[in-house]
């Protein structure tokens, strides 16, 4: 079994943002599955079971806010007695130009708050389907501020293909 999270903030105010986009592509992949999400409080997420790849997997996406993302992951993980190389998590990455998606096992967190918190509650070595959100290489002085800002109408009209591409990327994963 395999277990997919999705990394984003609750809240409605949060649903369009570029720290979101982890959410999107587990939305699209819960679309490719078929099936509802069922709220598990005591995971801190709504899951999804189904099979990808001639894999079961378990569609995560955490329901606390994103830079206590650990504490979801740590709870699916004992719940669903897997190891750490059996999760991926996908999500937003400021150091990928926009529109490129890479995936990698384990590695630093960066600045991202959401990937420390998964790596503090459940070590290094889990799968990173890390999708890129920058438009260039530029210093962003405060990058919550950018991460937390909704897409421009010109990525907006690029994210079906990005999400795709996402997708695509955490099936291989699973194979």
């Amino acid at each position: 079994m395999k277990i997919i999270i999705g990394l984003g903030n609750a809240g409605r105010e949060y649903m369009s943002t570029r720290h979101n986009i982890g959410w999107r592509v587990i939305d699209a992949l819960a679309k490719e599955i078929g099936g509802q999400y069922k709220d598990k409080f005591k995971l801190s997420s709504v899951i999804m079971k189904g099979e990808l790849g001639g894999e079961a997997i378990i569609i995560a996406k955490p329901t606390i806010m994103m830079n206590n993302s650990g504490q979801a992951a740590r709870a699916l993980i004992d719940f669903f007695k897997v190891q750490p190389e059996d999760v991926i998590v996908v999500h937003d990455e400021l150091d990928i130009p926009f529109g490129k998606v890479k995936a990698k096992q384990g590695g630093s967190d960066g600045t991202h708050n959401g990937l420390a918190s998964v790596t503090e509650h459940i070590g290094k070595n889990y799968w990173r389907v890390r999708i890129g959100i920058d438009q260039e290489k530029r210093d962003i002085p405060v990058p919550a501020d950018f991460v937390l800002a909704r897409f421009n109408e010109a990525e907006e009209q690029k994210l079906p293909e990005l999400i795709k591409t996402a997708t695509k990327k955490t099936r291989e994963l699973l194979q």
